[in-house]
């Protein structure tokens, strides 16, 4: 672009590309949409089941759908971009069939993780929408609209600004804090929707 790079802030020290396809200079903590690329050689190996490059995704036959079970914990938010990363979500059971098998997983897995975390329960993909106040999952239904809304016993309690869902190990709903609480976490992804990721913001 003509008079480019100008550094008009003094601190334009990155690159980007205007609408015409033109490079031009800016800030580098500015906020844009980014294009992410990635070469079919770097594709060594190829998840077939789950049409996907993440070896970790298994498939469920009858549920038609991947999951990952995640042995480092996070907090609610940073597993849900995790899971968008690997054009997946953050598990939805939608039927007792399902949880039960999320409920294996979890149980199945390891958990030697050596530091702080809310040990007994797993993140998943629904949180609590204030507009409607109604506990709602990340594609938008309620958790009976989704098909499983099975809660234990006193959950949810509302303690500590829990505004985000989790499992307990049987399977069973609780309300999670969205940022301070650690958690291991299945992502889920359905194989059959192109490029996977099915969550809303």
């Amino acid at each position: 672009m003509a008079g480019e790079p100008n550094d008009a802030t003094a601190e334009d020290d990155c690159v980007v590309m205007n609408k015409l396809g033109i490079y031009q200079d800016s800030k580098c903590n500015t906020w844009l949409p980014y294009i992410c690329k990635k070469t079919m050689q770097s594709f060594r190996e190829w998840n077939a089941e789950c049409k996907s490059p993440f070896l970790d995704y298994k498939f469920n036959k009858e549920l038609n759908k991947c999951y990952k079970f995640h042995t480092q914990p996070k907090s609610w938010r940073d597993a849900e971009k995790i899971c968008e990363a690997e054009q997946a979500y953050l598990a939805i059971p939608n039927s007792q069939q399902e949880a039960d098998h999320l409920s294996k997983i979890t149980n199945d897995n390891p958990k030697n993780y050596e530091g702080y975390y809310l040990s007994g329960a797993v993140h998943l993909g629904y949180r609590f929408d204030e507009t409607i106040e109604d506990w709602v999952t990340l594609k938008g239904e309620t958790l009976e609209q989704a098909g499983y809304s099975v809660w234990n016993y006193y959950q949810p309690d509302g303690g500590e600004k829990e505004y985000c869902g989790g499992m307990f190990y049987n399977g069973e709903f609780n309300d999670i804090s969205c940022e301070t609480q650690d958690c291991y976490f299945i992502c889920e992804r359905d194989i059959d929707e192109i490029g996977g990721k099915t969550g809303k913001n």
